[in-house]
């Protein structure tokens, strides 16, 4: 297992895990969130909505992050606003 919180880089953890449903290694979102222990793999997923420009930001800054400056929250944040859309 893993916490969120040891790994903030929420966006090439969620490419990762589209990559696992993708191949069929989980046939289902709730599967993959038992094996990770994560019961948010619905909400990390939405993430890879945010445009490719704020993705490669994100990876950018490296994981870990030196301090929690971006956050599940704050990057979910963005989905709802104006601008993402």
């Amino acid at each position: 297992m893993f916490s969120l919180k040891t790994s903030p880089d929420l966006v090439s953890l969620a490419l990762e895990w589209k990559k696992m449903l993708d191949s069929g290694k989980y046939l289902s979102q709730v599967a993959l969130a038992r094996q990770v222990g994560v019961s948010r793999v619905h909400q990390m997923l939405r993430l890879l909505k945010l445009p490719p420009d704020i993705q490669k930001s994100v990876i950018r800054m490296g994981d870990p992050l030196p301090s929690r400056k971006i956050t599940e929250h704050k990057l979910r944040a963005l989905l709802a606003s104006p601008q993402s859309k």
